[in-house]
């Protein structure tokens, strides 16, 4: 899935998650980074936590 700035996310992967403190809190999407080949690389800033930065997108959920 391809996000967008703006996005509303949660980390899926638990362990990275309590390593990054962010675990069960929804984030949002503030910079999509391009490298140019997927996947896709995003920053999240989050409630509380420094912001998650480069992070694969595949790590994360899309919350609605």
């Amino acid at each position: 899935m391809a996000f967008k700035i703006g996005d509303k996310v949660r980390m899926i992967i638990e362990r990275h998650a309590r390593a990054h403190g962010v675990w069960e809190k929804v984030g949002e999407v503030v910079e999509i980074v391009e490298t140019g080949t997927p996947p896709q690389k995003i920053t999240v800033k989050f409630p509380d936590a420094e912001p998650v930065v480069g992070m694969d997108a595949g790590q994360f959920k899309e919350v609605i």
